[in-house]
């Protein structure tokens, strides 16, 4: 898997080229023939232990030279166009972090594809749709607005991503949004950060999350009730 979305960053439509880093988190032996292979074209960092996807992001960033930094699980792909977009929109003086629509696809066979687009928006009334995406969206920011916010949290697992999103608005920064889809996200029986099984851990770093920024939810009463409504729906099926 992690070789097709390689492949799908280095093959850019329009001469774009990017540094890839790819974060080794775990058992570096397993990548050892996609580590021969993209030799000389992507940089793989190995974390040194398993610190999660937030740690294994960051220790990626800080391994890496460019301003705008994207980020694609090793199970995805982005669309041909995707970086093409991303270069466009952080010409806008005022770009901060953005995503964009993505394309779900499923290993069975007979499973259409789903899609989720967004109209090419920016400001506060993004604000409750990027509480419903993740990193997975296309996410890409400013190295400085990443810098600034704190980056991922890594002692979180599966909140991690709405964790960066709440301090990156409680930092000034702000959102926008690219229209059309710019990942293909593959739903597999393989493990995947939102598997099922970790619903009880969800659960409760939401309610570390309504804790830990308690002044901003009271801002946003619209946001805090999307986070309570995941806490008692999760809860539900517990």
């Amino acid at each position: 898997m992690l070789a097709r979305a390689l492949e799908s960053a280095l093959r850019q439509e329009g001469g774009v080229r990017a540094e890839i880093v790819v974060a080794i988190d775990g058992c570096a032996d397993a990548y050892r023939s996609v580590r021969a292979r993209y030799a000389g074209r992507v940089r793989f960092v190995e974390t040194g232990g398993e610190f999660g996807s937030g740690g294994a992001r960051n220790i990626a960033v800080r391994a890496s030279h460019g301003q705008i930094i994207c980020f694609l699980d090793d199970d995805d792909e982005l669309s041909p166009t995707f970086l093409n977009a991303i270069n466009a929109a952080a010409r806008a003086r005022d770009f901060d972090f953005a995503w964009c629509g993505a394309e779900f696809v499923s290993d069975e066979a007979d499973a259409p594809p789903q899609t989720r687009t967004f109209e090419a928006r920016a400001g506060a009334m993004l604000y409750p749709a990027l509480m419903t995406v993740g990193a997975g969206f296309g996410f890409a920011a400013k190295r400085e607005t990443l810098a600034r916010a704190g980056m991922f949290d890594p002692t979180l697992r599966t909140v991690e991503d709405t964790d960066l999103f709440v301090r990156l608005l409680i930092s000034g920064a702000q959102p926008r949004t690219l229209s059309g889809v710019g990942v293909r996200i593959h739903a597999h029986k393989g493990p995947r950060l939102t598997d099922r099984s970790r619903d009880a851990l969800r659960v409760r770093e939401c309610r570390r999350l309504l804790s830990k920024y308690a002044d901003f939810y009271r801002r946003f009463p619209q946001l805090r009730r999307q986070i309570e409504w995941t806490i008692a729906t999760l809860s539900a099926k517990a």
